[in-house]
C-alpha cells in the first residue's frame, strides 16, 4: 500500500487505494457530486502502511528470558544474559523484527490499517450544464395563477 493515495469527502475518514494523487482526486470529485449536499472541497492523502510494531523487542525478550531462567533454576541463572552488549541487542532486534514480519506475512496477519500523510485539499468544480439546458421561470407573476383564476 505504500505510495498509494486515498480520499475523503469530509476530511475525516479516508478510503480507497489509488496509484496516483490525481486518480484519487477524480474519484473524490465523482463521489462528492453524488452526495445530496456536495462538499465544497475534498481531501487526498498518501497512504502509509501501518507499523506492525515488530521493532525494539530485544530488550523485553532478553528480560523475559532472564526472568524465566531465574524462575526455573533460581540463583544459578543470575548471570544469564546479564552482559548483553548494545551491539548484540541491536543484532537481536534486527533478527526478531525480520522474523516477526515474516511470520505476520506468512499467516496473513500483517496490518491492514494505515495512516494518512501529506493531505491536500481540492475544491470541487461546479457541475457543468449541457447546451440543451433551458432556463425555467422559477417565480410566476403575482396575481397569475396557473389554473386561470
Amino acid at each position: 500500500m505504500i505510495g498509494r493515495y486515498a480520499y475523503s469527502v469530509h476530511g475525516e475518514k479516508f478510503v480507497g487505494a489509488y496509484p496516483t494523487r490525481d486518480e484519487a482526486v477524480e474519484r473524490a470529485f465523482e463521489v462528492a457530486r453524488m452526495l445530496p449536499t456536495p462538499p465544497s472541497s475534498v481531501f487526498v492523502g498518501k497512504r502509509v502502511a501501518g507499523d506492525p510494531q515488530a521493532k525494539n523487542l530485544a530488550r523485553n525478550v532478553i528480560r523475559l528470558m532472564r526472568e524465566r531462567a531465574l524462575s526455573a533454576v533460581g540463583d544459578e541463572a543470575e548471570g544469564y544474559l546479564a552482559g548483553v552488549t548494545k551491539e548484540q541487542e541491536a543484532d537481536l532486534d534486527k533478527s526478531l523484527a525480520e522474523s516477526v514480519v515474516d511470520w505476520l506475512e506468512r499467516h496473513e496477519l500483517a496490518p491492514t490499517f494505515f495512516k494518512i500523510e501529506a493531505v491536500s485539499e481540492h475544491p470541487v468544480p461546479q457541475a457543468r450544464r449541457n447546451g440543451n439546458w433551458k432556463e425555467e421561470k422559477e417565480v410566476q407573476y403575482l396575481g397569475q395563477a396557473p389554473w386561470g383564476l
